[in-house]
């Protein structure tokens, strides 16, 4: 069997040992932590449950993510500051998602060193949870069992560095952890690092941009894009290349059911923040608008990729749009929130122990594409180091 059948072989075993199961959950600026349901039935009709608090005071600028602990899911939500001085760093509040009215720590947990918080993902075999700290431009690994600090990646600004940098996000696939840095208005740096988060090490690479980018994620068949002011670029060959472009500037994107892509937009003029978003199709490379001169600083869009469902805070509401059609399915402002929305992640999380037997216990899309990305990067059409 030649390496394309086995890998098709594969994805089609991953299929069909199990599905996974999501909702969606959210922060508000009131401090509260809300749930709303979503499943798709027979003819794909989509049951949206309405948005229900389920905890409070969490903090006004709260970050809400899933991870595994290398048994089961859980969702941690981060109380993010932004002073280095007066904190430790960014309290953390772990919740069983099957159980979101009362946190499993209730007195919260330190991450120690870890301020202001942009993303937070889990190593594959759970014994791990990575976060970009942004104001003090590092990479952390906290220990999933007690959340003592692991290693640590810390940016050194360089000659010619003209502001303080900052952690935008960070993406993790099976091996590696992947970095943006802001570090000018017009550069940043792009950076896979191993589990030492270190550089100079195999496997360690680097590429910089001519741009402040806002954003980095996964597109289809393992492909990595950034987000900036002058539109979309994808990562080819070590360097990135323009894929799309704006004449706004771009701040987040999302991968849609199949190889294109939802993306937002926002400008600001005087102290108003207007937002739009758009859906990209690759393959007839139309942009089509969905959302256009909303209001609002706050922006984010994720996938509930179980149900195709398109989840964004835009104009200071929750939007949920149907990926099969692009509908909009459901619209919830601060009255029915209570709160302005800030943050929001998809229940579920997955892994592996290394101790199953078999991969139907832990199986998904969400493996799939570590599965993709690995093969990839064997076939090395993305990331490749600059030799």
């Amino acid at each position: 069997m030649n390496a394309r059948k086995l890998f098709v072989s594969l994805v089609l075993v991953m299929l069909l040992c199990g599905t996974s199961q999501a909702d969606i959950v959210y922060t508000t600026s009131t401090g509260n932590l809300g749930f709303i349901s979503i499943s798709r039935g027979e003819n794909d009709t989509l049951s949206i449950g309405t948005p229900s608090v389920k905890y409070s005071g969490i903090g006004t600028n709260s970050l809400a993510a899933s991870y595994w602990d290398g048994k089961e899911a859980r969702l941690i939500v981060i109380d993010r500051t932004t002073d280095l001085t007066a904190s430790s760093g960014d309290k953390a509040f772990i919740f069983n998602p099957a159980n979101l009215s009362s946190p499993l720590n209730p007195e919260g947990t330190t991450l120690t060193g870890a301020y202001n918080v942009q993303s937070a993902l889990s190593s594959y075999n759970g014994k791990g949870l990575f976060v970009a700290s942004r104001e003090n431009a590092s990479v952390i690994e906290f220990n999933t069992e007690d959340f003592e600090q692991g290693h640590i990646y810390t940016y050194e600004p360089e000659s010619g560095d003209t502001s303080t940098p900052k952690t935008v996000n960070i993406l993790l696939d099976y091996y590696y952890v992947y970095a943006l840095l802001n570090v000018n208005p017009n550069k940043s740096v792009a950076m896979r690092f191993d589990g030492q988060l270190k550089e100079n090490v195999d496997g360690y690479v680097r590429v910089e941009t001519d741009y402040a980018a806002s954003f980095m994620g996964w597109l289809s068949n393992g492909r990595i894009v950034t987000a900036h002011p002058n539109g979309v670029d994808i990562l080819d060959g070590g360097q990135f290349k323009r894929l799309l472009s704006s004449d706004e500037p771009v701040k987040t994107l999302c991968q849609d059911y199949g190889h294109g892509f939802y993306f937002t937009t926002q400008e600001l003029s005087g102290d108003v923040y207007t937002c739009d978003l758009y859906h990209y199709d690759n393959e007839s490379q139309d942009i089509t608008p969905l959302l256009e001169n909303r209001t609002g600083s706050q922006l984010q869009t994720i996938r509930d990729e179980s149900n195709n469902v398109l989840a964004a805070v835009i104009g200071r509401k929750i939007l949920l749009y149907d990926m099969l059609n692009d509908n909009l399915v459901g619209e919830y402002d601060s009255s029915i929130l209570n709160g302005e929305p800030v943050s929001l992640s998809i229940t579920t999380a997955s892994g592996d122990d290394g101790k199953t037997s078999s991969g139907c216990e832990v199986s998904g899309m969400g493996i799939i594409l570590l599965s993709v990305s690995l093969f990839l990067f064997k076939r090395h059409y993305f990331l490749r180091d600059n030799q």
